[in-house]
Parts: structure tokens; C-alpha cells; sequence
């Protein structure tokens, strides 16, 4: 079962709740591209909504799209993480089958 969750910055409230495998897609693209931006809130909601896509148990394409493109805004966009975790979640990215149907989380 789905829950709500939104993504807040500013006064722009985006909700997955009945969003189709493309818009996700899309949603996921927009969050890595919001990496870019120095710490903040930005890029700690972005963040946020991207691991809770890593978490999306109904479209296993969403968790690879969204583990692919986070790896490649990791390597392009230095500072999103400690540089000391880079190897470790770099790692876990290419390494985890986002791709498998997963239970309920």
C-alpha cells in the first residue's frame, strides 16, 4: 500500500501517491538535477525524495532509474555525500538488483 509522501520546496508541494511509473521517472530526474544546488534544503528534500523512490515497491524500474541516475549525480556533483562515503554507496548503487520485485517495505 501506497503512502503519501511530498517533496517541499518553497510553497511547491509534488505528491507520488497515484503517479504512474513515467512521472516518477520524471520526478527522479528532477531530483538528481536539483543535487546540484550548494547544501540545503534543495538538495536535503531531494534527497529525501530520493531514497523513499529506491524504496517504491510497485514499479521495480523506478528503483533502477532512480539508483542509475543518483550514481550519476554522486560522480558529476562533488559534495552531495562525505567524500569518505563515496566508494561505499557508489558501491551499493551499482551493486544492489533494483530491478527485482521486492515485498512491501
Amino acid at each position: 500500500m501506497l503512502t503519501d509522501a511530498y517533496l517541499s520546496v518553497g510553497d511547491c508541494y509534488v505528491s507520488f501517491v497515484g503517479v504512474d511509473c513515467n512521472e516518477l521517472s520524471c520526478l527522479c530526474f528532477s531530483y538528481c538535477n536539483l543535487l546540484q544546488f550548494a547544501a540545503g534544503d534543495v538538495q536535503k528534500s531531494s534527497l529525501t525524495q530520493l531514497m523513499i523512490l529506491l524504496c517504491h515497491s510497485h514499479y521495480p524500474i523506478v528503483r533502477k532509474n532512480t539508483a542509475t541516475k543518483l550514481y550519476e549525480a554522486i560522480l558529476t556533483y562533488p559534495g552531495i555525500i562525505p567524500d569518505d562515503s563515496v566508494d561505499d554507496v557508489t558501491s551499493l548503487l551499482i551493486e544492489t538488483l533494483w530491478s527485482v520485485v521486492c515485498a512491501v517495505m
